[in-house]
């Protein structure tokens, strides 16, 4: 039966057990496994989703399709995403806007095809289009555009990090925009998996937790399941309804856990930290947000979504985003006006 509880906010960190078993068909949990595994591709699992008219969503989608294919994949298939639109290896893209009078830094690092840590060669698809059209309301955008040698978040000398030194001391705030792979959950009651992971990086300011927990906030108001990934770990879930589903296992058959936090010393949102600290802005929020297929542009022969689900999901991805510069505006003005 389907569940119509919206997952809750995390408000302390659950410790997850590794010992966790895999449900057995038929059961409750399996039943919530199925749910999660539908809510990767369409909101009919999910009914505290928006599910009236989607006008506003269809021109949020249309702008971001159109920067995806200005800037990255013409065509948005696939294969579009190795060279993308670059003449020269490691091509940024700066988008230069700031049309709503807020100037924040957005970086798409992995927005073509790079070599991950894991050893894998593939892009955060849809990065691009979504970091360039919050430039063009917010600030400015850092796109990685193809024919990428290197990963931004992982060495320590990088174009994309040349370019944030000259632009960051300018700007309020930074966010990295990230996608990350279906298939995460917390509680084995969660009704979908969890679809958006804010990451702060080594020794955040208390002031940028405040504002990862109002955007936690901000998200569950959409109907978006967000978690910060600093405090909490997830587990993973895998196969498909027709095939089995169960945990991803290690090596020894413990229930694999995970965090996606920015931890490690070279990404972006940690160097982003540094520049601010050096240029008199220690306050400054610096952070990324990795959001799931469903809300964020996929190739159009990959990723299969219903229709509302490519409209509304890539809509409420940037809705997700939008509500960091909003809030942290926001912080800015109390500040000012109680200093």
């Amino acid at each position: 039966m389907l569940s119509m509880h919206q997952p809750e906010i995390i408000t302390e960190p659950i410790i997850l057990e590794p010992s966790l078993a895999d449900p057995q068909p038929g059961t409750a949990a399996y039943g919530m496994m199925e749910q999660r595994y539908a809510s990767a591709s369409s909101f009919g699992p999910m009914p505290w989703v928006p599910q009236g008219n989607d006008e506003w969503a269809q021109a949020i989608y249309d702008r971001i399709d159109d920067m995806e294919r200005s800037l990255v994949a013409p065509k948005r298939v696939l294969v579009e995403y190795d060279k993308g639109t670059a003449d020269v290896e490691d091509q940024v893209e700066t988008v230069v806007g700031g049309a709503k009078g807020v100037n924040f830094l957005f970086t798409a690092e992995h927005a073509t095809k790079t070599v991950r840590v894991s050893g894998d060669y593939y892009a955060d698809t849809g990065t691009g289009g979504l970091a360039a059209v919050l430039a063009q309301d917010y600030g400015t955008g850092l796109i990685m555009c193809g024919r990428q040698t290197g990963n931004p978040p992982v060495d320590e000398r990088h174009p994309i990090k040349d370019s944030m030194k000259v632009l960051l001391p300018r700007t309020a705030g930074f966010l990295s925009v990230h996608g990350m792979a279906k298939g995460k959950f917390v509680r084995p009651n969660d009704a979908a998996e969890v679809q958006a992971i804010i990451g702060l990086g080594l020794e955040p300011a208390e002031a940028t937790r405040d504002l990862a927990r109002r955007v936690v906030q901000a998200a569950h108001d959409l109907g978006v399941y967000a978690i910060i990934g600093n405090d909490q770990a997830y587990y993973i879930q895998k196969g498909t309804p027709a095939k089995g589903l169960s945990l991803k296992r290690d090596a020894d058959g413990m229930a694999v856990t995970n965090k996606l936090a920015a931890l490690r010393p070279t990404t972006t949102t940690n160097y982003a930290r540094q520049l601010f600290a050096a240029s008199g802005q220690a306050e400054a929020p610096a952070l990324q947000v990795e959001l799931t297929h469903l809300l964020r542009l996929t190739p159009e022969d990959w990723a299969k979504k219903d229709r509302k689900a490519r409209v509304m999901g890539v809509a409420l991805g940037y809705k997700v985003l939008e509500s960091v510069v909003q809030l942290s505006r926001e912080a800015n003005a109390s500040d000012q006006h109680n200093s």
